[in-house]
C-alpha cells in the first residue's frame, strides 16, 4: 500500500524538504519543467497541503554528482512514469498523484513515513534511537535535505525559505 518508487520519494522529498503528508498529497500537475530547472509547486503551510502554496525550482546537478541524486532528473522520471500510469488507468494526469500505490491511489500519510524506515533497514541502520523513540520519521527527509544543504555550505537564511521555515526550527 506504499508509494511506488520509494528511492525517487525519498530523493525529492530531501531536495525539497517535504513533509510525509505533503508527499502523499502532490499530483502531477505539481511538477512542471523548464530547461534544466525542475520547479514543484508546494504548500505554503502546515495546514495547506494541497499545494496552493510557493513554488521551489532546482536545476540540474548531473555534473556535479550521481545522476540519480538529481533532483530535476528524479522529478522528471518520476513525473513521466506517474503520467504513464494515469493513461494506463484511464485517468486525468493533472490530478494523478505524482507518488501513487500500485492501485493508482494516493498513499496515506503512515505510509509515505514508512518509506524513510524501509531504505533504513535495507541499509542496516537502526531504526530507534538509544531512548527508544524513533529515528524515521514523516520529516526525515526535511531534515535529511536540511542538512544536506547545511554541509554543502549553503546558507542558513536559504535553507529555511526553501524548506517553509518560519520559526528557529530548521536550527535543529
Amino acid at each position: 500500500n506504499g508509494p511506488c518508487h520509494p528511492i525517487r520519494l525519498a530523493i525529492i522529498a530531501s531536495w525539497w524538504m517535504l513533509r510525509e503528508i505533503e508527499v502523499a498529497n502532490l499530483s502531477v500537475a505539481c511538477a512542471s519543467f523548464s530547461d534544466n530547472e525542475a520547479q514543484l509547486l508546494l504548500p505554503m503551510s502546515k495546514a495547506d497541503q494541497s499545494g496552493r502554496g510557493p513554488a521551489r525550482k532546482l536545476s540540474c546537478i548531473c555534473a556535479g554528482t550521481v545522476l540519480q541524486l538529481c533532483p530535476f532528473h528524479s522529478l522528471q522520471a518520476q513525473a513521466e512514469w506517474a503520467t504513464g500510469q494515469a493513461a494506463l488507468m484511464h485517468r486525468p494526469a493533472d490530478m494523478f498523484p505524482l507518488f501513487p500505490t500500485g492501485t493508482g491511489v494516493a498513499p496515506l500519510k503512515t505510509h509515505t513515513s514508512e518509506v524513510a524506515c524501509s531504505i533504513a533497514t535495507c541499509l542496516h541502520l537502526p531504526l530507534h534511537g538509544p531512548t527508544g523513540a524513533a529515528k524515521y520519521t514523516g520529516h526525515t527527509f526535511r531534515a535529511t535535505g536540511a542538512t544536506h544543504m547545511a554541509a554543502a555550505g549553503i546558507e542558513r537564511w536559504r535553507i529555511q525559505l526553501h524548506g517553509r521555515w518560519g520559526s528557529s526550527t530548521v536550527l535543529r
